[in-house]
């Protein structure tokens, strides 16, 4: 019988440990991340988005703000939108029309009024491919949903520890859509009032 001296084999066994088969134990950055938000109670988030149209060969650009919470609810402000979901019913605010639509919530994301939705739901919405580990990813939709949100994706993290810094994305008609990410945290809770439809008292109201 062969035996292996005590030194030789923690040797070998270091050597195991460092097999590249078993660095899985060095979590993938994008895939914290998403884990992190889909497990966080409360998203608070700072956006530019970005369209490009090919039809009509403009750019715009849009700055906004969003809560969303794990509960279907979420609160998103845009320079001349607002979308307020309280779990059971989704209200559209245009301030230049004055004017609120309400209708009843489905399942998540599919009455979705904002592409970011899906930062609650990328582990369980889609397939995640790294392209350069620690840099991009392809997300690819692992169902055809009744969804506006993205079938595919390309992801960017920046820093250390990573952070998401944009998504690129065409959607349905085509435009290409950069959603840039300046500030994210998970770590403040989503206040009830959050979720509390406030309008001015002359709003015209359409309930569908």
């Amino acid at each position: 019988m062969n035996r292996v001296s005590a030194p030789s084999a923690i040797v070998l066994l270091v050597a195991v440990m460092m097999w590249p088969g078993n660095v899985a134990s060095e979590r993938d950055p994008f895939d914290e991340l998403a884990t992190e938000l889909s497990r966080a109670a409360c998203i608070h988030i700072r956006f530019l988005h970005i369209v490009e149209s090919q039809v009509f060969n403009d750019i715009d650009s849009l700055p906004g703000s969003a809560v969303i919470d794990q509960n279907g609810r979420y609160r998103i402000e845009l320079p001349n939108d607002e979308f307020v979901c309280d779990g059971t019913f989704i209200h559209s605010y245009s301030r230049p029309n004055n004017q609120v639509v309400i209708e009843k919530a489905g399942p998540a994301g599919s009455s979705a009024r904002h592409d970011l939705l899906f930062l609650a739901h990328l582990k369980d919405y889609y397939d995640i491919t790294p392209i350069d580990v620690g840099s991009t990813y392809r997300l690819t939709m692992t169902e055809s949903r009744q969804t506006t949100l993205p079938d595919s994706m390309v992801a960017s993290v920046t820093g250390t520890p990573a952070r998401l810094d944009y998504f690129d994305y065409y959607d349905i008609n085509e435009d290409h859509n950069r959603l840039i990410i300046e500030s994210l945290s998970t770590e403040r809770p989503c206040h009830d009032s959050l979720f509390v439809p406030t309008w001015p008292d002359s709003v015209d109201r359409v309930k569908l």
